[in-house]
């Protein structure tokens, strides 16, 4: 049987979107990153982006990155956990939402500050 995400979202995660916008692993935009700078000492590192967790009951998308050939799920804003499972897609994050009532600019930022 063959199953189509729909678009789903839960509170806590990622929105999965359609099919056609996810694109497979191997081609997710990931850089060899070394802390001593030698290339022999390099890891893989993505930066975070959504991901797409095929599991038993179809998937699951959340926010994810990979760091030193770990892939990491964000838990909050200033945690996250080791994902067991290798993703099998990914996407871009989007761009956050733009609130009208907040100036765009420094330059609007100091309006009203002078």
């Amino acid at each position: 049987m063959f199953r189509v995400a729909l678009g789903v979202h839960e509170p806590g995660l990622a929105w999965s979107g359609r099919v056609s916008d996810w694109l497979p692993i191997e081609t997710a935009p990931f850089e060899m990153v070394s802390p001593s700078g030698r290339e022999e000492d390099a890891d893989p590192w993505l930066s975070w982006c959504l991901l797409w967790i095929s599991d038993e009951f179809g998937g699951l998308p959340l926010v994810g990155g990979m760091d030193a050939g770990h892939w990491l799920y964000r838990i909050d804003d200033r945690a996250c956990g080791e994902i067991q499972t290798v993703p099998t897609h990914w996407m871009p994050l989007p761009s956050p939402p733009i609130d009208e009532d907040k100036p765009r600019s420094s330059a609007g930022m100091l309006e009203g500050l002078v």
